[in-house]
């Protein structure tokens, strides 16, 4: 029992306080460096947002509460050490509040619109199901990073049938390559031309790909409508054959030939095909090959997108799947049929409707003088609510918040047209308001600290005068 209280007093003495203090700035130090190189979310996966930092807050608090109760500082004369000391702790619980209680996300709202649904700031894999005719929604909560561990592992309930979900890999800011494999299939690379530059694009065998103002085709034709030029692997042959008239021009000799449409014709590498408004070259062509994904940068930001991977698990059947999103934004959804259960799954943030919605009725702009910088902007919103019977205008800008049963509305953005705009919504009355409280305390300690005659700094201002 004494080595155990020796082991308490080491944790929490005012030494040991010191080195937590300077342990907290070393690692806030360390994790601007790594959200320098490798993004926010890498600083969050490995440093703020992981138990053993959580735990170094708590040996911090704990050595603070030690010392009020060391240092006797209920004493009336201590009254400001108490507050100095006592609103310390009420921060680090605001801040425990706010991390495990708390909700930020965004509201999309055009003008004349009604909203009450906002967008999760935090990233999760969402699931859609149905079985039976029932409908099943769940999410997944993940933090995804270039650097720390980014598997995870769920299990799940649809209809009576064990669902498991794994995560197996992340890739940020995923590219593809066109890579030669003993058991891959038939593979095109097109590149085409547009108004944002060029775009590569890698069609496998029995694949439909919908480029800008073109549906290509290879193999098979598997898409509802006819595409606007099709390929064909025959006997060794890669064949194409347009629906529109085309030329191709062949651009290391720059000869021109004509594309009737509906007509087979030998396939040319490296020639530009057009028609119709439509540009496009084949650069490569591969009779067996696999796209493989890699990352072109390891610095991830939260509209930076990210590949996943996921193994979906039910007793009889196992599939792997690819998705791709990014922490602001949702990407496609991904249909897989794992027998009886249809799913479809999906990586962004997660829909959470409110028990009440903003109409949006104006949105104003205003720019400085001569220049399109915007110099400020505001929103005029119509809350309602029915459960209160409110219908009441509000105007929300610049450091003039909507407060309303516990959210918050700030002006965050707006759409390029003038025509919408985007609120962020926070949700943390009490984290806010026990930090609030705390930083009140901490102020007034402090300035009792200095101007107290029994404190520290009044009996060595005495000595030095």
């Amino acid at each position: 029992m004494k080595n155990l209280k020796r082991f308490y007093y080491a944790l929490t003495s005012t030494r040991a306080g010191g080195a937590y203090i300077l342990l907290i700035a070393f690692l806030i130090g360390l994790a601007t460096f790594i959200e320098n190189d490798f993004g926010t979310s890498a600083a969050q996966k490995v440093i703020f947002k992981t138990h053993w930092f959580e735990g170094l807050l708590f040996l911090f608090g704990l050595s603070i509460f030690q010392n009020i109760i060391t240092f006797r500082m209920f004493q009336r004369k201590k009254w400001f050490m108490l507050l100095f000391h006592a609103a310390i702790i009420l921060i680090l619980i605001g801040a425990l509040v706010t991390r495990y209680f708390g909700f930020e996300g965004s509201m999309h709202i055009r003008e004349g619109a009604v909203s009450n649904t906002l967008q999760s700031r935090d990233a999760y894999i969402n699931f859609k199901a149905s079985k039976d005719g029932k409908r099943y929604a769940f999410h997944l909560p993940v933090l995804f990073s270039s650097l720390g561990n980014n598997r995870y592992a769920k299990d799940y309930i649809i209809g009576k049938i064990p669902l498991k979900v794994e995560v197996l890999d992340f890739i940020p800011n995923p590219t593809e390559e066109m890579k030669a494999s003993d058991d891959g299939v038939p593979m095109l690379w097109v590149v085409q031309g547009g108004r944002n530059g060029r775009s590569n694009y890698y069609v496998p065998f029995h694949t439909t790909r919908r480029l800008d103002g073109l549906t290509l085709q290879f193999g098979d034709n598997t898409s509802r409508s006819a595409p606007t030029v099709q390929f064909d692997y025959r006997n060794d042959s890669l064949l194409f054959m347009s629906r529109v008239p085309m030329t191709r021009m062949t651009m290391a000799t720059r000869a021109l030939d004509t594309v009737m449409p509906g007509k087979w014709y030998p396939a040319k590498l490296r020639s530009l095909h057009s028609g119709n408004g439509i540009n496009f070259v084949i650069k490569e062509f591969n009779p067996k090959a696999k796209l493989v994904s890699f990352s072109s940068s390891k610095k991830l930001n939260g509209t930076d997108e990210g590949a996943v991977r996921l193994r979906l698990s039910t007793p009889k059947v196992q599939k792997e799947v690819t998705i791709r999103g990014a922490q602001a934004y949702n990407g496609a959804a991904k249909r897989v049929d794992l027998g009886p259960i249809e799913l479809y799954v999906d990586y962004g943030p997660r829909a959470v409707t409110l028990p009440f919605a903003l109409q949006l009725t104006d949105f104003r702009l205003e720019k400085y003088p001569g220049t399109e910088r915007p110099a400020s902007y505001e929103s005029d919103v119509i809350l309602l609510d029915p459960a209160m019977k409110l219908k009441k205008p509000y105007k929300i800008y610049m450091n003039h918040v909507l407060d309303h049963n516990g959210y918050r509305f700030f002006q965050s953005s707006y759409d390029q047209d003038e025509k919408g705009t985007i609120l962020s919504v926070n949700h943390d009355w009490w984290g806010t308001w026990i930090s609030y409280v705390g930083y009140i305390l901490f102020t007034i300690g402090l300035l009792a600290m200095f101007f107290s005659g029994v404190s520290r700094f009044r009996k060595l201002s005495k000595h030095i005068d």
